[in-house]
């Protein structure tokens, strides 16, 4: 059967079209195979990074990150975090298995965290406090959500704890700071006001305040400052100004004031104010101390002082008037005395010259004994007379030059001088403004007194000089004589007081007192120091007016 070839030809072609389409379609769906299999294996390689990733976090995490079942609260999965959190003795692997309530002590209800998770049915954020196995507090923001477990399908939580039990703590510090700031704002009876530094605005202020006001805080807020300030011409709001004004500068300021309570009471306060920084921002602190009480002691005491005053004014003068009558009295019998002693003396004298040849050795005894007491006497009415004109003349003062009359008055004494061995060292004397002629009597006593008593000594040295002490210029005789002893220094200066006796040194025991008199009277004072058998120097002080040096 002869087949057309045609139809031959169109056989082939079909069946290579066939096969074409067959090769198509297998090549397309190992294509699309060889897609799908790396598209999966990217799937799992992406996955498994994600896993690895998870698993760093969760290993390296600061935080906690566990989960645990919903009912019986055993740890599946935890990390180290968690163990550093919850101070667990072991690794995050012993961790899990473990159930929370034996590695931690509840403070709250267990459940809670639950019922949060629950009501909120998404990721809850709580805040959560428990302790740990030894006792010690944490504190926790607790991030949760509830979720199952895909090995098991239990029901489970997973959570992330961050620790904040320092942010607590601190918290707390500051609440119990604040606390004891509030008490002790409170406590003191002073007034304490925080006050803004732009407007002198109240902020803020003690419970003190209310009470020695006697105003609500609203009302002491309402009215400021200037609402409790005396309207009486003296406190004014300008003089405060000037003091808020400064206290801004930094200046601590201390002044008094006053304010008036409700009652309308003018209270006198001591007043404080002081910049300071609260809370980052610059206040006015002022300190108010109600010193009412003070002042009415004040104005007591001024009231006695004034009293006391004028009691000491009043004895003052009684006693210079009786002293005056005493130093009259004293010049008087002084001089009244003299004629009776010069009689003596005269009588003494006839005997001594026209009748010892009559005289037994007793008599002529008795007569020295007279005529040396009557020189005693006479020399004790002189001394007398002196000291008592050294108070009652009048003051002439003049520039003068010390170290002239210093040396006048060794050229006066030389017969006391013609058979010793003394030496003069003179320092350098600044002018002074004296009477010269009662300042000579006492240089002339001083220098007497120090001759006197380095009369034991093979070479007297005394020394006349001046040096500067606390501001003022001092003046100072000393000598290398017998000294005296410390205990005595108070005795010196008085009338009739010896610290050694005449058969020793000769003397009235009145020059020092004349001393003494004359340097206060010319507004000055005088002290001596001294060592037994070392020597004395006795210093005197006189005012600067205008003649003294520096």
């Amino acid at each position: 059967m002869n087949v057309p070839l045609w139809e031959i030809i169109g056989g082939y072609v079909l069946a290579c079209i066939g096969l074409l389409i067959l090769l198509f379609i297998s090549l397309l769906w190992s294509w699309s195979l060889e897609r799908r299999v790396k598209t999966k294996t990217r799937e799992i390689q992406k996955m498994n990074e994600s896993m690895f990733l998870y698993g760093e976090l969760l290993k390296f995490s600061g935080d906690g990150i566990y989960r645990y079942t919903y009912d019986e609260g055993k740890i599946l999965l935890a990390n180290d975090g968690l163990v550093k959190i919850l101070d667990f003795k072991g690794t995050s692997e012993e961790l899990e298995g473990k159930y929370l309530k034996d590695v931690l002590i509840y403070t709250e209800e267990p459940g809670s965290v639950r019922r949060a998770a629950n009501a909120q049915g998404e990721i809850h954020n709580y805040e959560y406090h428990f302790k740990t196995l030894k006792g010690e507090d944490r504190w926790v923001i607790h991030n949760s959500l509830i979720t199952r477990d895909e090995r098991t399908g239990k029901k489970c939580i997973d959570a992330v704890v961050k620790d904040i039990t320092e942010r607590k703590n601190s918290e707390k510090r500051l609440l119990d700071s604040e606390k004891t700031y509030r008490e002790i704002f409170n406590a003191n009876n002073d007034m304490f006001l925080i006050q803004d530094i732009n407007d002198g605005r109240i902020i803020d202020f003690s419970k003190s305040t209310e009470e020695l006001t006697g105003a609500s805080r609203e009302e002491l807020i309402e009215r400021g400052v200037s609402g409790f300030t005396p309207n009486d011409g003296i406190h004014t709001m300008d003089k405060i100004v000037e003091h808020l004004q400064r206290a801004k500068q930094g200046n601590v300021e201390a002044f008094e004031w006053a304010f008036v309570d409700k009652a309308g009471i003018v209270h006198p306060t001591e007043t404080t104010l002081k910049l300071a920084t609260i809370n980052g921002v610059p206040r006015l602190l002022a300190t108010v101390r109600d010193i009412s009480e003070r002042k009415k002691n004040e104005a007591e005491i001024e009231k006695y002082k004034n009293h006391l005053q004028e009691l000491v004014v009043e004895r003052t003068n009684q006693l210079e008037m009786a002293n005056k009558e005493l130093e009259a009295f004293a010049y008087s019998v002084s001089h009244d005395l003299q004629v009776p002693l010069r009689a003596i003396n005269g009588f003494v004298q006839i005997l001594s010259e026209e009748e010892v040849e009559r005289l037994d050795d007793e008599g002529k005894r008795l007569l020295k004994i007279i005529k040396d007491n009557a020189s005693k006497m006479g020399e004790l009415i002189n001394d007398l007379l002196t000291l008592s004109r050294s108070t009652r003349v009048a003051m002439k003062t003049a520039v003068t030059d010390l170290t002239g009359m210093f040396n006048e008055i060794v050229a006066d004494l030389k017969d006391q001088l013609a058979e010793r061995k003394v030496k003069f060292n003179l320092g350098e004397i600044p002018p002074v403004s004296v009477d010269p002629t009662l300042f000579k009597q006492a240089m002339t006593n001083l220098l007497i007194n120090a001759l006197k008593f380095t009369r034991t000594k093979p070479e007297a040295i005394i020394e006349f000089g001046s040096n500067r002490q606390k501001g003022e210029t001092v003046f100072y005789i000393k000598d290398n004589g017998v000294g005296f002893d410390m205990r005595y220094k108070d005795k010196l200066f008085g009338v009739f007081q010896r610290l050694h006796s005449a058969e020793e040194f000769e003397g009235t025991g009145v020059g020092l007192a004349i001393v003494k008199r004359i340097v206060q009277r010319h507004g000055g004072s005088v002290w001596a120091e001294g060592k037994v058998g070392e020597g004395a120097t006795f210093y005197f002080t006189l005012p600067n007016k205008g003649g003294e040096g520096a």
